[in-house]
């Protein structure tokens, strides 16, 4: 990364490229808590990952979406212990 951003050895990397990823996988929280992973660790940012899901019960006229981050298949609450 140096190299690129001041010019320095840039004969040495002038192949290289340089791609950002997600540190974590993305999710959002379903029924009961879970997390299915939309976007795995690793990934090259941007992407785009369509899914479908359903609502809890029908007629619902609309619905939370919650986004995590982490290797869990389950949503973790935190609590404080006082």
């Amino acid at each position: 990364r140096k190299a690129i951003l001041t010019g320095e050895g840039l004969s040495q990397v002038h192949d290289l490229l340089l791609l950002d990823v997600t540190p974590l996988s993305n999710g959002i929280e379903t029924t009961g808590g879970f997390m299915p992973k939309l976007i795995e660790w690793n990934t090259a940012i941007p992407t785009k990952k369509p899914q479908t899901f359903s609502t809890y019960t029908d007629n619902q006229p609309g619905v939370l979406i919650q986004v995590f981050a982490g290797e869990r298949a389950m949503k973790v609450l935190r609590t404080s212990s006082h």
